[in-house]
């Protein structure tokens, strides 16, 4: 289970990964998703690291439309078959 923080709300935990748009930590609370904009640039490895919930996640939401029909498989081809006698 996971939480996304209110808005201006303070989060410490320590970082768990992250992609250019969110960040997982793991807090006193559990893991915690976000915005990878409220964050630092250069996120630190094994230490904790403090900061306040700005975004509401609209950057991403946006975004998650593209990255789901990135993800989705393609439709499997139907072998074409040979109508010709021979």
């Amino acid at each position: 289970m996971f939480a996304l923080p209110a808005p201006e709300k303070k989060i410490t935990g320590q970082i768990l990964g992250n992609d250019n748009r969110v960040a997982s930590l793991v807090t006193d609370q559990g893991i915690v998703v976000a915005d990878r904009t409220d964050l630092p640039e250069t996120l630190p490895d094994d230490e904790e690291i403090t900061f306040t919930a700005r975004s509401d996640f609209s950057r991403v939401r946006r975004e998650q439309p593209a990255q789901e029909a990135q993800l989705e498989p393609a439709p499997a081809r139907q072998p074409q078959q040979d109508h010709t006698r021979s």
